[in-house]
Formats: C-alpha cells, sequence, structure tokens
C-alpha cells in the first residue's frame, strides 16, 4: 500500500479539476450549447471520472516518483476514454438529458414532439 503522502496532492488536483470542468460547462452554455446545468453535469461526471482513471492509478503505481513515460501515456490515454465513456453514461442517468436530446433540446422524461401532427392553425 502507498504511503499518505502520495496522495497528498489529490484534494488539490480535484480542485483543480472542478474549476476546470465548471468553466468548460460556462463555455458549452454561453456558446448555446444546451442549459448551464446539464452542461454542468456533463462537465463535472466527465472531468472527475478521468481524473480519478488516471491520477489514483499513477499514485499506486509509482508512489512518490515520477512516472516512465510510456506507461503513463498508455494510463492517461485509457483514461481519457474511461473519463469520456463513463462520465457520459453516469450524466445520462443523473440528468435527463443524454447527448443526444441536449443537441435537439429535447429531455427524456419528455414525450417527443415528432409523433403529434404540426397544429394546422392559418397564418
Amino acid at each position: 500500500m502507498p504511503p499518505a503522502a502520495a496522495f497528498a496532492t489529490l484534494p488539490r488536483n480535484v480542485a483543480i479539476v472542478a474549476v476546470f470542468n465548471a468553466a468548460i460547462a460556462i463555455a458549452l452554455s454561453l456558446s448555446g450549447r444546451g442549459p448551464l446545468g446539464e452542461s454542468m453535469v456533463y462537465s463535472q461526471c466527465i472531468g472527475f471520472i478521468a481524473l480519478l482513471s488516471v491520477d489514483v492509478p499513477r499514485r499506486l503505481m509509482w508512489p512518490g516518483r515520477m512516472p516512465p513515460r510510456l506507461p503513463m501515456l498508455v494510463l492517461s490515454s485509457a483514461g481519457m476514454l474511461a473519463g469520456f465513456a463513463g462520465g457520459v453514461s453516469l450524466a445520462a442517468v443523473i440528468s435527463t438529458v443524454t447527448p443526444i436530446t441536449m443537441n435537439m433540446g429535447m429531455r427524456t422524461s419528455q414525450e417527443s414532439t415528432m409523433s403529434r401532427p404540426l397544429p394546422t392553425t392559418p397564418m
């Protein structure tokens, strides 16, 4: 088991990632990619799972020292993929909006308007 000192900077890294995730969510919301709340849920889920998928294994495998370059590159790549897949999946469970319906402006809990006929009021 690695010493507790190997995890001493983890809280700081979590705080940095939280701020970075929030900035991404705000930017997405301002660009019209969905409401801020939904963007925040997706951004935080993806970012934290990616952080934990890379940082915790790194600290467990190489406590107190710099990891070798190639294994760290492989770990980072796998962590980013896990962060995206796991984060989107978790956010879809937490949220009422999926990435597909977010771009269409539909909530998953609402009935789709595609099956209803269009109103026929004269202009």
